[in-house]
């Protein structure tokens, strides 16, 4: 992610799916279900991270260019802001977003969240975004399976899966842009499906974490 200034950081992710025909959002039809985050700060460095699950209410709409503004905030007030732009969350469906900042301010310690939507248009429902599965981590990697529905490949380099993190209870503790991703294929043929493994960052304990949900971002080949 790129950092902006006053801690702004803003992440633009690819999708596969054409821009006609898409309105204005005259409200607004993705919600936040839950959120939640982890954190901890050694010597002069701050590690958090955080999950937010969203939902796109509408049975029969699509939402595109969702922008989730992430207030980070602490027991004197906030210490960063940071912006991810979801292009494409289909009609009925469940985004799950999470992030691990590279670099946070150790000033005062970060103790949760609050996330601010705008939908910046809607479309009838066309679509649907690629399966994923994870399971709790081993060894500090996530491992998991993503499946290709498209009719054309899943170019693997440049897709990006997002995860957030739960406890035993159910609660969310967390999430992350999976980071050190690795695919067991460059290209995930139409059809087909590959595994992956991702690095857990050190805002949380690998043994706190009981399920892993993911979405993904997907970037088709061209042919």
């Amino acid at each position: 992610m790129r950092r902006l200034w006053l801690g702004v950081a803003a992440a633009i992710l690819a999708v596969p799916l054409p821009a006609a025909a898409r309105t204005s959002a005259a409200k607004p039809i993705v919600a936040v279900l839950h959120t939640g985050s982890s954190g901890r700060i050694s010597g002069t460095r701050q590690y958090f991270n955080y999950g937010i699950v969203l939902r796109n209410k509408s049975a029969t709409r699509d939402a595109f260019g969702v922008k989730v503004r992430v207030f980070v905030l602490g027991d004197a007030g906030l210490v960063g802001v940071y912006l991810t732009t979801i292009p494409f969350i289909p009609a009925g469906s469940t985004f799950y977003l999470g992030n691990e900042p590279a670099a946070m301010s150790t000033v005062q310690r970060a103790t949760g969240v609050r996330a601010v939507l705008a939908v910046g248009g809607t479309g009838q429902a066309s679509g649907s975004l690629p399966a994923a599965s994870a399971s709790p981590p081993k060894g500090g990697r996530i491992h998991g399976t993503v499946r290709n529905h498209y009719k054309r490949g899943i170019v693997t380099s440049a897709t990006k899966l997002f995860a957030v993190y739960y406890d035993r209870a159910g609660k969310v503790i967390g999430g992350d842009r999976l980071k050190s991703l690795s695919f067991s294929t460059q290209t995930i043929a139409s059809k087909k499906s590959a595994t992956f493994s991702a690095k857990i960052g050190p805002a949380i304990s690998a043994s706190r974490i009981a399920r892993v949900a993911v979405s993904v971002s997907p970037v088709l080949a061209k042919s």
